[in-house]
């Protein structure tokens, strides 16, 4: 067995094991349910397979990629295994990636492993239980930093390859296709290849490239705009996905609580690193990269820190992150993959050296925390939630089976159940619609419609109870739900 094929084999069972114990919806975690974003696109995507059409017959603010992966998953398995399966293909191109990216600008074996282990680590920081729009986007954002590195660093120019184009065009429309902030981390690099090529070959062969980064945008674009204009849904999503999520965005320091203060600062910390060692790279020497590098440091900080609190935002973030720490001769010397760098400066090289060893051990600690939380605290047996649902829907005759919503309810609620919304607003509707009167007032006349025979939801109080009690009587109570029938049926 050759070395490469070795080291293949060794990345795929990490990329397995990986998958099997931090996937939130791992085959081996089937006895358990969690109620997270990744549940909601395991939903969604069974909606789809099921017929439904995405946007019109059920929102997310998402865009359809996350949807589809989960079809295709469950295309090919009716349990969670497909799904795995794509998690593990992802991953293990993730891993590779970071791989080629370390040997082009590390240029030594020793010491690969150390920011193997690094990325590994700061997967585990923000991976969120997997199954998540960031990290199916991950391994198409290190490949395009890649070669946009590898372009950029050459020591003798050579003309921009165009397949690097198409890899930049699918990446960029993956972003759109999820969540149109995924493509932040590519675009400073995309402004910096483009200027080179414009002073290096002229604007002929700079449109030449935009044309083949437009074609690897096509890629993505053209089958989900046919598919959702064919249906209908084409402006539906344009709204879901950006003009909502526009409203959506808000204030990342709103109601966070001491814990969450103390989360927030930890998970941003690696930003704030890099943003520190990127300075000083740039004021020792201003070359494309260090300008690169800096912007993005600048960009990553300032927009984590104003979203929510949500760990897989900043995965995007990981591949700068590891450019960071490997372009930063510092970082390099403190690994004596390079003795000579330490010798000068030393205050300030071993300032930030221990700086890194408390930016690892803050990240090991979470990651323990993690490790912890997904295979334990957040798990609910589905025995005890199938029964919960069994309880609550045995009253619902079959004619009425696709009557039916369920009304600020998790969306585990339509995998265990089988049943099949009426409304596109289905899932924890006092949530989706808060942030939009367009969407709420949308809601509400569904709830006047009555088109649905019975409605599910949960015993705590919502926003719409007192229009719904005007029209519907509970006919059965469990420990986390209540049933309420239509009057008159």
């Amino acid at each position: 067995m050759s070395l490469k094929i070795k080291k293949y084999f060794i990345y795929s069972i990490i990329s397995v094991f990986f998958v099997m114990f931090f996937s939130s919806i791992s085959f081996i975690f089937k006895n358990y349910i969690l109620g997270l974003d990744s549940a909601i696109f395991f939903t969604m995507g069974n909606f789809w397979k099921k017929g439904m059409i995405p946007y019109t017959d059920f929102f997310d603010n998402k865009g359809p990629f996350i949807f589809w992966i989960n079809y295709v998953g469950q295309l090919f398995s009716n349990s969670r295994v497909g799904i795995n399966i794509i998690q593990i293909i992802f991953m293990f191109f993730s891993i590779v990636g970071i791989e080629k990216t370390i040997s082009l600008m590390l240029n030594k074996r020793k010491g690969k492993g150390i920011y193997i282990t690094l990325f590994l680590s700061l997967l585990i920081l923000y991976y969120d239980g997997g199954n998540l729009t960031e990290d199916y986007c991950l391994p198409f954002l290190i490949w395009s930093i890649y070669f946009a590195i590898r372009f950029i660093t050459a020591k003798q120019y050579k003309n921009h390859k165009k397949y690097y184009g198409i890899i930049y065009g699918i990446t960029f429309a993956l972003g759109i296709m999820t969540r149109i902030t995924n493509a932040l981390p590519l675009c400073a690099f995309l402004v910096g290849v483009a200027i080179i090529i414009a002073k290096k070959e002229g604007l002929k062969e700079l449109f030449i490239n935009a044309v083949v980064f437009g074609l690897g945008n096509a890629i993505i674009l053209l089958p989900f705009s046919v598919y959702l204009l064919y249906h209908n849904s084409f402006y539906k999503m344009i709204y879901a996905s950006f003009i909502y999520n526009i409203k959506y965005a808000g204030n990342g320091f709103e109601g966070l609580s001491t814990f969450d203060w103390i989360n927030k600062i930890i998970i941003t910390i690696p930003l704030v690193y890099i943003l520190i060692i990127n300075l000083i790279d740039y004021f020792k020497e201003k070359n494309v990269l260090n300008n690169i590098l800096l912007v993005n440091s600048i960009i990553a900080l300032v927009f984590q820190i104003k979203q929510y609190l949500y760990p897989h935002y900043y995965m995007i973030w990981i591949p700068i992150i590891m450019v960071s720490l490997l372009k930063n001769k510092t970082i390099i010397g403190l690994f004596k993959l390079k003795k000579e760098e330490l010798k000068n400066n030393k205050v300030i090289e071993y300032t930030i050296g221990i700086g890194l060893v408390l930016v690892l051990t803050v990240i090991l600690a979470k990651d323990i925390r993690n490790i912890y939380r997904i295979s334990t605290v957040e798990r609910t047996k589905r025995s005890t939630y199938s029964r919960e649902v069994k309880t609550i829907t045995s009253e619902i005759p079959n004619t009425s089976k696709d009557k039916i919503i369920a009304y600020n309810v998790e969306s585990w609620f339509y995998v265990e159940s089988g049943i099949k919304p009426c409304y596109r607003f289905c899932i924890l509707q006092d949530w989706a619609c808060e942030k939009d009167p367009i969407l709420f007032n949308e809601f509400k006349n569904n709830i006047k419609s009555k088109k649905a025979d019975y409605i599910i939801e949960n015993v705590e109080e919502g926003k719409l109870d007192s229009m719904i009690n005007k029209d519907y009587y509970e006919v059965k109570r469990t420990r986390e739900y209540r049933l309420l029938k239509k009057k008159g049926i």
